[in-house]
C-alpha cells in the first residue's frame, strides 16, 4: 500500500522570510529615512516611500548579487519542519530574478541554509515553485492538489480561496494585513502546523501527531 502525502503549500516572503527587514535595509542604503525596526503597513511601504522611491529600491535590491540569499528567516519558521515526513511541502513564492545565480538555485540554497530544505533536514518531500505574480498561485494550488496554503497577502489568500476552493487558504497575521476583513486567518506558523496535523488526524491517520 502506497503512502499518501497530503500537499501543503507555503509562501516565503512575509511568512518564512523576513523580506520587510531586508528591504528596509536596502531603502536606507539608498538614502531614504526608514527607521530601524520599521514594519510596513502594506507591501508598498507607502508610509515611508513614494511609488517612485519604492521602484528605485526594488531595482537596487535586484542589483544585489544573490539578493535572495541575504534575507533572514523568521525565528518561528523552523516549526514548519514538523510537516516534513508526513506531508508534501511546496514552497510557493512570487519572486523576481536578482543579479547572481539563477533564482531557483537561490531559493533552494536559502531553504537548505535555513534548515528547511534538503534531505539532511528531512525535507525530501519538499518542492519549490516560483510564479511571476501572486495571483498565479491559485492555478498552482489546483495543479498540485494542495489541501492547505498559508500566505501573508490578503488579496492572494482571497483569490486562492475563490479560485482553488478545494484548498484551505489562510492568511498569516502580519502588521501589513491587520485591516483585511473576511479572510480566514492563523495567528502563527505554529498554529498553522497544528491545524494541518489536526486535520490529518481527524481523517484517521495514525501518523498525524498534533503535539
Amino acid at each position: 500500500m502506497s503512502t499518501v502525502y497530503p500537499v501543503v503549500a507555503i509562501d516565503l516572503d512575509g511568512v518564512v522570510c523576513d523580506f520587510a527587514r531586508r528591504f528596509a535595509e536596502i531603502a536606507r542604503a539608498e538614502g531614504f529615512a526608514v527607521p530601524d525596526g520599521y514594519v510596513p503597513r502594506d507591501w508598498h511601504f507607502s508610509d515611508v516611500l513614494t511609488r517612485a522611491e519604492l521602484d528605485r529600491c526594488w531595482r537596487a535590491a535586484m542589483a544585489v548579487e544573490d539578493f535572495w540569499l541575504t534575507v533572514s528567516p523568521y525565528l518561528d519558521s523552523l516549526c514548519l519542519r514538523n510537516l516534513f515526513g508526513d506531508f508534501q511541502v511546496y514552497w510557493l513564492t512570487a519572486r523576481s530574478q536578482s543579479a547572481g545565480a539563477p533564482l531557483l538555485w537561490q531559493v533552494q540554497t536559502w531553504l537548505k541554509r535555513a534548515r528547511l530544505g534538503g534531505e539532511e533536514w528531512g525535507a525530501r518531500h519538499s518542492t519549490t515553485v516560483i510564479v511571476g505574480r501572486p495571483n498565479e498561485k491559485a492555478a498552482v494550488l489546483r495543479a498540485i492538489g494542495a489541501k492547505w496554503f498559508v500566505d501573508d497577502l490578503a488579496e492572494t489568500v482571497q483569490w486562492c480561496a475563490d479560485m482553488a476552493p478545494e484548498c484551505r487558504s489562510l492568511l498569516l497575521d502580519r502588521p501589513w494585513n491587520a485591516s483585511a476583513e473576511g479572510v480566514p486567518r492563523v495567528a502563527s506558523l505554529k498554529e498553522f502546523v497544528q491545524m494541518v496535523r489536526a486535520a490529518r488526524a481527524a481523517e484517521g491517520d495514525p501518523c498525524a501527531d498534533v503535539s
